[in-house]
């Protein structure tokens, strides 16, 4: 009996060893390493050197493209310039406005218009230009310039654009005189001839205009100024007068009133009793002349006493 049980314990363990001896045998086999072998080494080698030849051709490529001169595409340089075949250009313009063409002839390859005007526009050609003028409202000429320029080379074009022509009237509405009126005319208060009225101007806006005042005999003579009044002698003649300043706002009618004094001592009377007139026009600064048909007459009388020249009524 024990040695059945032996054997069957000594059965029992070598089947044992015999399982376990299967499974250590039964395991894989470890890979092989194939890093080393000829044909691997080989296809690195050859990647190795495609990619130092694409490197060395990138490097001779790029040596290349520095070495090669940069082509500048620069614009042909302009020699000459001429606006109408001229290197200066004067231009005056009407007052209405209106269209002007400029010729243009250079080498360059481009040309521009510069400092235009507000009051020009410019229409731009291949060789040419149009300018078109705004009209000028104002009886003020007015005057600019603008510049055509290629590359270095410029012409100046000067513009002068003449004023609205004046068509200028005038009436008197009324006229009077006051006699013996005292005012400070020239500082000192003293008799004077208040000369006063009111007259309509047409066509005169912002224009200035100067009411004057003559004094005549009944010969139609001027009197002088009397020597310690110079201010109220008129150029070389001495003729005696006086004035003042008015601007009409509008082109149209506008009524303006007049208020002027004349020192009765500034009247230099020949004669004891003087019959006289007063006559008073409109006259323009702009155009150095009266108004044809404005004028207005008042007569009186004047009397030379010792302490000085008294006027009244005719």
């Amino acid at each position: 009996m024990g040695n059945s049980m032996n054997r069957f314990i000594c059965f029992v363990l070598f089947m044992v060893m015999c399982s376990f001896t299967y499974h250590i045998n039964a395991q894989s086999k470890p890979k092989r390493d194939v890093s080393k072998d000829r044909s691997v080494i080989v296809e690195k080698q050859k990647r190795e050197a495609r990619k130092k030849a694409a490197q060395e051709a990138a490097q001779k490529n790029l040596a290349k493209r520095r070495s090669r001169p940069r082509v500048i595409n620069t614009p042909k340089r302009a020699t000459y310039l001429k606006v109408n075949n001229l290197m200066y250009v004067n231009r005056t313009i009407d007052s209405k406005g209106g269209l002007e063409s400029f010729s243009v002839n250079t080498d360059g390859e481009s040309w521009d218009v510069y400092s235009v005007p507000n009051w020009c526009h410019i229409t731009k050609y291949y060789d040419s230009f149009n300018v078109s003028y705004d009209a000028n409202s104002s009886h003020d000429e007015r005057s600019d310039w603008f510049v055509v320029r290629s590359g270095s080379q410029d012409v100046r074009v000067n513009l002068k654009q003449m004023g609205a022509p004046l068509y200028l009237s005038a009436y008197f509405n009324s006229g009077q005189l006051q006699h013996n009126v005292y005012h400070s005319a020239v500082g000192v208060a003293e008799k004077c001839l208040n000369i006063s009225g009111a007259v309509t101007i047409r066509g005169g806006r912002n224009l200035k205009f100067l009411i004057v005042a003559f004094i005549v005999d009944e010969n139609n003579k001027n009197i002088k100024a009397s020597y310690s009044y110079p201010n109220y002698g008129l150029n070389q003649g001495n003729e005696v007068f006086v004035a003042t300043e008015v601007t009409p706002y509008t082109d149209g009618d506008q009524r303006i009133n007049y208020n002027i004094y004349l020192p009765n001592n500034a009247m230099s009377l020949l004669k004891k009793n003087n019959k006289l007139q007063c006559k008073i026009s409109v006259y323009c600064e702009r155009t150095s002349s009266y108004l044809t048909g404005a004028i207005y007459t008042l007569r009186f009388k004047a009397k030379k006493k010792r302490d000085g020249v008294i006027t009244k009524d005719y």
